[in-house]
This record gives C-alpha cells, sequence and structure tokens, in this order.
C-alpha cells in the first residue's frame, strides 16, 4: 500500500470506528500496525492518526444528534 492509499485508509478505518464505538486511533489495531517501526514524531504516522481522526469526526459530525447540538448552540445560521 502506497503513502496515499494508506491515509485514504486511515481515514475510512476512522469512519469505522466511530461506528464502532472506538474513541481514539488507539483502539483500532490495523492503525497500530500501520504505526509500527515508526519513531515518535514521524510525519506519516502523524498524518495517519490526523486522517483517522478526520474520518471519526467527519462520521461524528454526520449524525443528526450532532447537528442538533450545533443547532442549539449555534442557531440557525
Amino acid at each position: 500500500m502506497n503513502y496515499l492509499d494508506e491515509i485514504v485508509f486511515a481515514k475510512q478505518l476512522g469512519r469505522t470506528g466511530f461506528y464502532t464505538g472506538k474513541q481514539a486511533p488507539a483502539q483500532d489495531a490495523k492503525v497500530l500496525d500501520m504505526l509500527k517501526g515508526r519513531k515518535i514524531g514521524d510525519p506519516h504516522g502523524v498524518n495517519l492518526l490526523d486522517a483517522w481522526n478526520n474520518g471519526w469526526n467527519a462520521a461524528r459530525e454526520s449524525t443528526d444528534e450532532y447537528k442538533q447540538a450545533m443547532t442549539y448552540v449555534f442557531g440557525d445560521e
């Protein structure tokens, strides 16, 4: 799997993680496998974690509960 494929896959894992109750990339065995052998602060590792978080947040933001909460807080903008 090349660099971009890994980023896309990590984002998909984040979306799946949201729906399966995961709260962080550290709870995802597939993400941990992709990070094996990388040093802390490795730019690609950081990008994988960011992609997972972006996928998780995109899934969260698509829920009706989230939309209702944002409407309650910010009104109908």
